[in-house]
């Protein structure tokens, strides 16, 4: 099985979308396929690492600037994250070794969630960070640079 880069461009041809490769690697794959072969895929869109630092810097201004009698107050802003993930039920079934079943929050690091499964986590802290700053949450998806730049930062 082979993992390549694939893109989506503009109609080349019939009026049809296509999907191209993105890199050598994956032309050199897609070269080697039979033609008239089916081949099934599973797509899935790369994890973009600027949004998980934009989501990881809203988690980190909620937990400095929660009030002090929050739960969120100062404390470390990834357990913020999995925390309101596991509120919302983003979670994992483990087995104990005594055979009793856990909730944990799923992991967010690249390997283990998708950029759609990271989707729903991040308009969550979106969510959150817009009710502890007491700002609309869609001026603060347009305007979230603008606004944070002029937040005072605290010292944990």
């Amino acid at each position: 099985m082979h993992k390549i880069n694939l893109i989506k461009r503009d109609p080349v041809r019939d009026g049809k979308l296509c999907l191209f490769p993105a890199d050598l690697y994956a032309e050199q794959i897609i070269d080697s396929l039979k033609i008239n072969t089916w081949y099934t895929a599973a797509l899935k869109r790369p994890r973009n690492p600027k949004f998980h630092s934009l989501i990881m810097a809203l988690a980190t201004i909620c937990v400095h600037h929660a009030p002090e009698d929050s739960p969120w107050h100062n404390v470390d802003p990834l357990q913020f994250v999995y925390a309101v993930m596991f509120d919302a039920g983003i979670v994992d079934l483990k087995m104990n070794l005594d055979g009793t079943i856990r909730k944990e929050a799923k992991h967010i690091n690249f390997e283990s969630m998708s950029e759609d499964e990271f989707e729903p986590v991040a308009d969550l802290v979106f969510a959150h960070t817009a009710r502890i700053t007491g700002v609309e949450e869609q001026y603060l998806r347009d305007h979230y640079e603008e606004i944070f730049a002029e937040i005072p930062a605290r010292k944990p």
